[in-house]
């Protein structure tokens, strides 16, 4: 399953605003901070070095230097030659949000 053209979505990789923050966290899952400190992700044939802000069983919070859209698919390479299939949930302040195609082990790193 490839990536459709971000002018047919009109995913380019900016968010709504919210007009109200959170109330309480949402999330279903753990974040782990300092699990995992940098990994590899591979996107578009490229590879490159991120640094992981955090970590669960379901995604992860990188601070990439390239460039991703909203939907993309990518492939995390984690300490230990782990490989995770992922897809680009948000993007926000320089952080992109990961969402995995199956969960994680956390105990396996």
């Amino acid at each position: 399953m490839g990536f459709k053209d971000e002018r047919a979505t009109g995913l380019a990789g900016s968010m709504i605003p919210r007009t109200t923050g959170r109330l309480y966290n949402q999330r279903g899952e753990e974040r782990y901070s300092g699990v995992v400190d940098d990994a590899v992700i591979t996107v578009r044939g490229r590879q490159q070095l991120v640094r992981v802000v955090n970590i669960s069983a379901e995604g992860a919070m990188i601070a990439p230097a390239l460039a991703l859209r909203i939907g993309e698919p990518v492939t995390l390479r984690l300490p230990g030659e782990i490989i995770v299939e992922a897809s680009v949930r948000w993007i926000r302040s320089g952080r992109i949000g990961l969402n995995f195609a199956d969960p994680l082990r956390i105990e396996a790193l």
